[in-house]
C-alpha cells in the first residue's frame, strides 16, 4: 500500500508540474513525440518489507484434494515447509489465505508464483476449484463455500495450526468478484470472516450475477483493496467478462 500511495503522489506532482509548464509557455507549441511511450515495467522486488523476497520458509507442500470416484480436485492446499533458520513461524498459528481463481483457470500452476510467495512468507493457502460441476453463480458460490469448509476440516485432521482470526481472501477476474462475495457471505455460512479482501481486476461472466451477495454485510473492520487494470479490459481475452 505504501508503494501504491507513493506512486500516486508522484503522479499527482507530475500532473501539477506539467500544468504549470503548459501555462508558462502557452504561446509555444508543444513538440510532438517522436518515439512511442515505453510500457510500464514491473518494479524490482524489494529485499525487505511487504511484497519483498523475505521468507520464513524454504518451501511448500501441495495437497490436491480429489473426491473418491472423481477425476478433478475440489480444492488445493498449499502449506509452508522447511522453516528457515531463526524463524519461529513453524511453532505459531499460521494465517490463512483463500485464493479464488478467475473464470476457466482452475489450474493453480497459473498462479503458482503468487501462491508460493504467500506460502514462503508464512501463510496457508486454500485454492478452491469452484467451477466443478457448476455453470452459474449459485453453483460457484456454494462450491466455494463447501471447498473452504472441507479444506478447514482437512487442515484440522492434518494438525495444521491455523489462525482463523488472520484470514484473507483474494481473487482475480471473476474470482475477484467472488472474493468480495465470500467476505459478504462467510459469517452466515459459519466460515471465517476475512480481515482483508484483495480483489484483482474483478469482472463478471455474462451468465453470472456479480456479485450475488449483499456487500453491505461485509464487516466495517474488513480492509478492502481493489486493483484495476489500465490496459486490459478483458482479463480472460475471450470477450465474455465485463469489468465491475
Amino acid at each position: 500500500m505504501l508503494c501504491v500511495r507513493a506512486s500516486f503522489v508522484v503522479l499527482v506532482l507530475a500532473v501539477m508540474m506539467a500544468g504549470a509548464a503548459a501555462n508558462a509557455g502557452a504561446a509555444q507549441e508543444a513538440t510532438p513525440a517522436t518515439t512511442p511511450a515505453a510500457k510500464p515495467q514491473q518494479p524490482t522486488q524489494p529485499t525487505s518489507g511487504p511484497g519483498s523476497s523475505e521468507a520464513l520458509f524454504g518451501g511448500m507442500t501441495m495437497l490436491e484434494q480429489i473426491p473418491s470416484g472423481e477425476l478433478e480436485a475440489d480444492y488445493w492446499l498449499f502449506v509452508p515447509s522447511d522453516p528457515l533458520p531463526g524463524s519461529t513461524a513453524a511453532t505459531e498459528p499460521l494465517p490463512l489465505v483463500i485464493f479464488v481463481h478467475s473464470y476457466m483457470t482452475r489450474d493453480p500452476v497459473l498462479y503458482l508464483g503468487w501462491i508460493e510467495h504467500l506460502v514462503r512468507r508464512g501463510a496457508i493457502v486454500v485454492f478452491p476449484e469452484y467451477e466443478e460441476d457448476a455453470t452459474d453463480d449459485a453453483g460457484y458460490r456454494q462450491n466455494r463455500l463447501d471447498d473452504v469448509r472441507s479444506a478447514l476440516d482437512t487442515l484440522q485432521r492434518e494438525e495444521a495450526v491455523v489462525d482463523l482470526h488472520r484470514v484473507a481472501v483474494t481473487g482475480h477476474s471473476l474470482g475477484g468478484a467472488l472474493a468480495a462475495d465470500y467476505a459478504a457471505s462467510a459469517a452466515a455460512a459459519g466460515l471465517p470472516v476475512p480481515a482483508a479482501v484483495m480483489s484483482v481486476a474483478p469482472g463478471c461472466v455474462s451468465d453470472v450475477k456479480c456479485p450475488a451477495a449483499d456487500l453491505g454485510t461485509v464487516p466495517s473492520t474488513t480492509r478492502v483493496l481493489l486493483v484495476i487494470e489500465a490496459d486490459d479490459s478483458d482479463p480472460t481475452g475471450g470477450g465474455a467478462v465485463e469489468s465491475i
